[in-house]
């Protein structure tokens, strides 16, 4: 049996199944890692959010236009996942965790908290 490049002689044919199924589901792990990951950053000058993806246009969203903002963390087992969801005035919205980037994280949180109150 010869499967991407690999052989093992005299196995039986499910393992080469066993090693497809692992295979697909790491590929797919990758390519989920790599849509959902995001840089973003915070300019000060001119109050607007820059958010660049994998494979996707680089969009800025200005920071003076939130029409609401929310924050939500998860904890377990020690650790802690949180994210902020940014709602704007023409409905488009956002997501951003502090798993993406920690530092822009606390800046973009700090700002929201000081210049923007929740309503």
């Amino acid at each position: 049996m010869i499967y991407i490049g690999l052989e093992i002689k005299d196995q039986e044919p499910k393992l080469g199944l066993i090693f497809g199924i692992i295979g697909i589901f790491g590929f797919y792990m990758v390519l989920l890692i790599l849509v959902k990951h995001k840089k973003f950053r915070l300019s000060k000058t001119d109050k607007s959010l820059t958010v660049q993806q994998i494979g996707r246009k680089t969009k800025d969203y200005k920071l003076e236009n939130i029409d609401n903002w929310s924050e939500e963390f998860f904890i377990y087992r020690g650790e802690q996942k949180r994210t902020i969801k940014l709602t704007f005035k023409d409905q488009k919205r956002i997501k951003v965790t502090d798993k993406d980037d920690l530092m822009e994280y606390e800046n973009l949180y700090h700002y929201l908290r000081i210049n923007h109150r929740k309503k």
